[in-house]
């Protein structure tokens, strides 16, 4: 063991930082699963529409390739252990420091990057991930006063202790790849619900796309996005409020567009508010039954897409400005609101999911069939086309 101060305190310190990293990264996975199999609930880490994971873990932002970013968090901590773990035994333990050191740069660009596109492009911020990035940006601070290498002398000092180190860098490289997959292995193991893409074919998505079940069930009438006699359908069940759905719109949209006269989109209201809700257990969003009866009343004013565009692209809702907006007479518009008949409709809206069997949104069928990669538009665009080229052979 060394001796010296620093050691018996920084590389504590940074084991300690390190097991905390791991624990947080299995919370995040724990989550993910959550909402999987309850997306009407409340995780614990859900505080407000400012400071939530769900709607993050829901997104492209998730993951990098096939690989969900709390597993990577997950493999990453369980290097850093083991490479601290391998330098406090040893008189020269700058090859192992920098080995650790050379993960923990990318960690920390890695996890900061991810915190500014999230809060950027979704408007979230997840408190747990930015856990993850103040013990990297901790980390990457500490561990240059352990290897007591001056800050200039850094960069050359890792290429030479490691990378032009053959015999370090082989044991450390083949090291990585089993610590790393057999954290990756473990952390699968904590989600059995995700639903994971290695490269996967056009042909083969295609071929596991129609293996789900087509399902034939009666819609309420509503509103038609599109071509009302096209001979493919997107049926969406959705809840204004939530961020998911917002993010599924922007991928849905300039989609729709391309295709707007050979397709035709449906949407059902499916708010996540217990109180008109029976199918959540738990309230995420107090005025979500508001938001659905509101667009049902637009959909009798004939303007339902107008309700709905308005919505998706202005985050907060005041209803006096989109009474405005849409043109429509407010005392008429707040008596709709609470009516028997708008009550009613969303009911049907309701109903439909319960037959959809409808567990987490957004939900999308197109045809019948679920599809449940709504934030990828080129596999909705492959999906589309399949189906189109179908119908046009019939």
């Amino acid at each position: 063991m060394l001796n010296s101060k620093s050691t018996k305190k920084i590389i504590p310190a940074i084991l300690s930082l390190s097991l905390l990293g791991l624990i947080v990264s299995v919370l995040i996975i724990r989550i993910h699963y959550q909402i999987s199999l309850n997306p009407g609930e409340k995780s614990f880490c859900y505080f407000s529409d400012m400071f939530d994971c769900e709607a993050i873990l829901a997104s492209p932002y998730a993951k990098l390739g096939p690989f969900f970013n709390a597993e990577l968090a997950f493999g990453y901590y369980l290097i850093l252990i083991w490479g601290l773990v391998e330098s406090w035994g040893k008189k020269k333990p700058l090859p192992a420091l920098s080995y650790v050191f050379t993960w923990t740069i990318f960690a920390a660009i890695y996890s900061v990057t991810l915190n500014l596109l999230s809060t950027v492009k979704l408007g979230v911020i997840c408190p747990l991930g930015l856990i993850t990035t103040i013990i990297n940006l901790i980390v990457l601070v500490l561990l240059p006063l352990e290897m007591k290498v001056p800050l200039p002398q850094l960069p050359n000092t890792i290429k030479k202790k490691l990378f032009l180190a053959p015999k370090s860098l082989l044991f450390y490289g083949v090291g990585t790849l089993i610590i790393f997959g057999m954290g990756l292995l473990f952390a699968r193991k904590l989600n059995p619900q995700a639903r994971y893409s290695f490269g996967i074919s056009p042909e083969a998505y295609l071929k596991s796309f129609y293996a789900l079940p087509q399902k034939e069930i009666p819609l309420p009438e509503r509103p038609i996005r599109g071509s009302p006699d096209a001979s493919v359908t997107i049926l969406v069940f959705s809840d204004f409020r939530s961020t998911a759905c917002r993010r599924a719109e922007s991928t849905l949209k300039p989609v729709l567009e391309q295709y707007r006269d050979r397709i035709r989109q449906i949407y059902l209201n499916y708010p996540l508010n217990s109180s008109c809700n029976p199918m959540v257990r738990q309230t995420k969003y107090p005025m979500a039954c508001i938001d659905s009866k509101a667009a049902l009343c637009a959909y009798q004013q004939g303007k339902f897409w107008e309700y709905h565009d308005w919505v998706f692209q202005n985050r907060s809702i005041d209803y006096e400005s989109l009474a405005d907006a849409l043109e429509m007479e407010r005392s008429s518009f707040e008596n709709c609101v609470i009516s028997e008949k708008t009550a009613k409709l969303l009911k049907e809206d309701i109903a439909a999911a319960t037959q959809f069997k409808v567990d987490r949104i957004p939900t999308l069928y197109i045809n019948g069939r679920q599809f449940r990669d709504w934030s990828n538009a080129e596999r909705l665009r492959l999906v589309l086309e399949s189906e189109l080229s179908q119908t046009a052979l019939h």
